[in-house]
């Protein structure tokens, strides 16, 4: 993720807190209660965050962490280890 990039997350909203919470995005309010958001509200939103140094290092380090974390690949491949884990469990004789 490059400090340009926008996250759009959708359905996704706990994502874009978790990116708003690091200081890398903003959330909009009216997209959390189902309304569509403005484009000029959303050009607005994207121009300052584009124009604000905090949120261009705050989205170089999440990017950093992300990356050295391996990246989406690599959390899919946790995750499936932990519901393999979790279902052998299921099915162990008792």
């Amino acid at each position: 993720m490059s400090p340009r990039s926008l996250v759009v997350t959708g359905a996704a909203s706990g994502i874009g807190q978790a990116v708003a919470e690091r200081g890398a995005g903003r959330v909009l309010r009216q997209h959390l209660r189902g309304a569509d958001v403005p484009p000029a509200t959303l050009r607005a939103t994207v121009d300052s965050l584009l124009e604000d140094r905090t949120a261009r290092a705050s989205a170089r380090a999440l990017a950093t962490t992300l990356h050295e974390g391996g990246g989406a690949g690599a959390a899919a491949d946790r995750i499936e280890r932990l519901l393999d884990a979790s279902t052998a469990g299921d099915h162990a004789p008792r």
